[in-house]
């Protein structure tokens, strides 16, 4: 390392780098300038092709993440902007150095393929950079740089502030911009900070994990005291242990179903973690491959399109930490075996497929796309993409508030179904308001009110913003989705959700101080998801989902006869399981209703009214099943079930808009008729 004062250089660390308990403590960076798009503006986001250069690492976490959002992004291959790489082995005397034809220090074949020259000026330091910026510069010379060309001056050090620049500028496609050096590395852009997801949300996750995991590595590596090392190692592993929880959950980070800022800055510190953070910086408490999601959300990144060549482990990375770490690794030794094999499978995918549960299953797919059929004729649902949470305590962003939250919802729509059985059990018909669409979708246009109709919304929510229907609210944010339920922020004006899923699990979890609806305690809001039996109920919901939820569409909207006589016996099987439980237990999991049962429900309400002929599943009825069809009738009679359930509604929403557009009259039996007690 080198730093500056007053533009006089200095080999080594300022001595105010070390707290007084013997903590590393990071210095902040001085260059933060920010790109704009207004007019006229110093450092303008749309600018000549090449006008702003990236100076990077491939050994340095910060510079990697920088280098991810300027690949990711597109800008290298389509010529926005340049990448220089400085070579791994950084010396105390002169910092960062560029390949020249004379450089200070032993190179070898793997820096000269992978590192470059200073193609701007050809200088052989990053600190001359910094020196060029401000001859009376004072601070550490770091990467990465964001240089401008034009006015030959720093826009920024700051890697996080760099990625979110890199990701403002839109990449172009015109053949004069292209590079054709680097057509074979390009990839289709990501958004690495999606518009439907709030910058803080975002900002927050990443600082969640920036002192613990992403720094805390160095205030391990870097201590110089045992209270302070240990300090360090135990807070890295209680972050990490907590992200490998919430990553049993979700595929990546922010819920999404691609990667975000977030995932990229997490990500340069696991792919560096089992190679030098475990041996070298003593974290060793457990390596990444330890850890069940960890390792494969580590994996499942590395092979995302654009990520993996960017990471050199052993030739930049390890070479990197083991020969400028020397007071860790005094005989400057470089490991010869044990780089983990980041391209070998991972279960991500499969555990989290590009398709989720919560979406309406009418809908002409995501995205605009048309409902995806997989091989064989099988039914494949659309994924919902807004997946933000709202916690008690706003911490992520969004707060649990009364009359702050609005759902839209479609009462033939299954998924909408279990969100608004979730609201009126819970007794949150006062906190959470709701705008009821018509059960007919436009051919063009999807859903929509219909003030006409009965039990249909008069108008939209004001501030909505839309006047009919419902991909007007997503156009608004740029997005082509057209599912519902949707849950709307009217504070922010914001969707926050439309992942019935997480909907229903959110005003569980959050909204349990304004629920109404009492548990066996007087004095208890009803919960769902008691902790105790939360493991089984998620168990039960992965079942019921698969199978039955979702498995009545799969015979429904099969186009082949095998793959419909597969989900039709895979259906009626589950149908079969699902009474021999319920012999035993009132409900799902024992002797109150919880989630399982509520995400069960509206898939057995509709059964012998619409899915017994609508998808032809006629094996048996509902009512044919003594102990699922006395489950039924128990769910019934809970308070605000009746109330959140329309059975017209479901009927001519399934019947009338198909085929011949008749609605059934039938069949001639409702839920009235009594039912023996069991229990």
């Amino acid at each position: 390392m080198v730093y500056y004062v007053k533009g006089l250089r200095f080999a080594g660390h300022k001595p105010t780098r070390i707290s007084k308990d013997g903590e590393f403590v990071r210095t902040p960076v001085v260059f933060r300038n920010k790109l704009s798009s207004e007019p006229d503006a110093k450092l303008p986001l749309v600018a000549k092709p090449r006008r702003y250069h990236l100076y990077s690492s491939h050994s340095c976490p910060w510079s990697q993440s920088a280098t991810l959002a300027v690949k990711l992004r597109g800008l290298e291959a389509s010529n926005q902007i340049g990448i220089t790489y400085a070579l791994p082995i950084r010396d105390d005397a002169y910092g960062w150095e560029f390949l020249t034809n004379n450089n200070d220090i032993d190179i070898d074949i793997d820096d000269v393929k992978v590192c470059s020259p200073d193609p701007n000026y050809g200088l052989s330091h990053a600190a001359e950079l910094y020196l060029k910026a401000d001859p009376e510069y004072t601070g550490y010379v770091t990467l990465p740089i964001l240089w401008d060309t034009h006015h030959e001056t720093i826009v920024s050090n700051e890697s996080m502030d760099i990625i979110q620049m890199l990701n403002d500028i839109i990449p172009q496609t015109n053949d004069e911009n292209e590079n054709e050096n680097n057509k074979k590395d390009a990839v289709e852009a990501l958004d690495l900070f999606p518009k439907h997801l709030p910058l803080a949300s975002i900002q927050i996750m990443c600082e969640s994990f920036y002192t613990a995991v992403n720094n805390g590595v160095y205030r391990a590596g870097l201590a110089k005291s045992q209270e302070a090392y240990e300090t360090a190692v135990r807070g890295i592993f209680d972050r990490l242990d907590e992200l490998d929880q919430l990553l049993g959950t979700q595929r990546f980070l922010m819920g999404t179903l691609q990667p975000t800022a977030a995932d990229i800055r997490l990500f340069v510190t696991l792919v560096r973690f089992d190679t030098v953070y475990y041996t070298l910086f003593k974290c060793n408490m457990r390596r990444i491959a330890d850890y069940d999601h960890l390792s494969h959300y580590l994996r499942d990144l590395y092979q995302w399109p654009g990520i993996g060549p960017t990471v050199h482990l052993k030739h930049q990375i390890a070479k990197h930490y083991y020969t400028s770490f020397d007071s860790a690794n005094p005989k400057l030794l470089i490991p010869k075996a044990g780089y983990p094999n980041l391209g070998a499978f991972h279960n991500r995918a499969a555990k989290f497929p590009m398709v989720s549960e919560g979406q309406d299953v009418h809908k002409q797919g995501i995205a605009g796309n048309d409902v995806v059929k997989a091989t064989k004729g099988e039914f494949v649902r659309g994924a919902s993409y807004f997946r933000n949470i709202i916690t008690a305590d706003g911490s992520s962003g969004y707060k649990a508030e009364a009359g702050r939250y609005h759902l839209i919802i479609s009462n033939n729509c299954p998924w909408c179904h279990r969100v608004q059985l979730t609201r009126h059990i819970l007794g949150l018909q006062d906190v959470i308001g709701v705008d009821v669409l018509w059960y007919r979708r436009d051919a063009e246009r999807g859903w929509q009110y219909n003030p006409s109709e009965p039990g249909c919304t008069q108008t939209p929510e004001p501030t909505l913003g839309i006047e009919k229907y419902i991909p007007e609210l997503y156009e608004q944010v740029g997005s082509k989705e057209r599912s519902v339920p949707i849950l709307w922020d009217k504070q922010t004006k914001t969707i926050v959700s439309n992942e019935s899923a997480e909907i229903m699990r959110m005003m569980n979890d959050a909204f349990g101080e304004f629920s109404s609806a009492a548990s066996n305690s007087p004095t208890t809001p009803l919960n769902l998801v008691p902790s105790y039996l939360e493991d089984e109920i998620d168990r039960i919901n992965i079942f019921t989902y698969k199978d039955v939820n979702n498995g009545a569409y799969r015979a429904g909207f099969a186009s082949t006869q095998e793959a419909y006589e597969k989900a039709h016996d895979t259906f009626f099987d589950a149908l079969d399981t699902l009474d021999r439980v319920l012999q035993f237990r009132p409900f799902l999991v024992g002797s109150t209703v919880t989630e399982a049962d509520v995400r069960l429900f509206p898939t057995i309400y509709r059964f012998d009214h619409v899915y017994f002929n609508r998808f032809l599943l006629r094996q048996k009825r509902i009512r044919d099943y003594t102990y699922l069809y006395a489950w039924l009738r128990r769910m019934l009679d809970l308070k605000g079930v009746q109330e959140a359930s329309n059975l017209d509604h479901c009927k001519r929403g399934y019947f009338g808009r198909t085929a011949n557009g008749l609605v059934p009259i039938g069949p001639a039996f409702d839920f009235e008729e009594p039912v023996p007690p069991q229990f």
